[in-house]
């Protein structure tokens, strides 16, 4: 199989994470979420974790060169065990951000296959985030909704039986401030 390189772009609640691991699913590719990278790194306090972790909270971006480091770094570790490929959900976010990872792979002469584009109205993202629960163990990760995709045991990871939270960047002032029209990518 060649290698695919895909990036998944859409507001957050979009359904970018549903549709990206379902192409990892299909093209055995590693699904490489943003915001589940930096939360996890919040989650182990680690100093990149640290150093976003007010950002985070406060529903601003991260810095551009944070998430950028963090995700190629990613892009190299998974290359070590799958070297097939993966999927960027939620990179690049800004265009300093698009451009950094197009440097990142001119130099390596490699591209970006396909962009996915998943445009979803704000009333429709505003209600799926704040129904959106998740498990808060980071090697767990799982993502729920109270609607469409209910635990069995409400309230209660089906995985690792946690209690499920709401994420900070799932609350209706967070919500409000992360779909300001500024924060927005424009894809050219």
């Amino acid at each position: 199989m060649s290698e695919k390189r895909l990036v998944m772009l859409g507001p957050p609640g979009a359904g970018k994470g549903t549709q990206a691991q379902w192409l990892c699913d299909a093209l055995d590719i590693p699904h490489l979420a943003t915001g589940d990278m930096l939360r996890g790194a919040v989650a182990n306090n680690t100093e990149v974790g640290q150093q976003v972790r007010p950002f985070m909270e406060q529903g601003r971006l991260v810095p551009d060169d944070v998430v950028v480091n963090v995700v190629v770094e990613a892009i190299d570790e998974a290359k070590k065990t799958t070297p097939n490929g993966y999927v960027l959900d939620g990179f690049p976010r800004t265009m300093r951000q698009a451009d950094a990872l197009q440097k990142v792979l001119a130099k390596r002469k490699e591209k970006i296959d396909k962009v996915i584009l998943i445009n979803t109205p704000d009333e429709v993202v505003q209600e799926r985030l704040m129904q959106r629960r998740s498990c808060p163990d980071p090697l767990c990760g799982a993502v729920y909704n109270v609607k469409s995709k209910p635990a069995r045991t409400a309230g209660i990871c089906d995985n690792c039986a946690k209690t499920l939270i709401v994420r900070d960047d799932d609350r209706p002032e967070t919500i409000r401030v992360r779909q300001q029209p500024n924060r927005r990518f424009t894809v050219r």
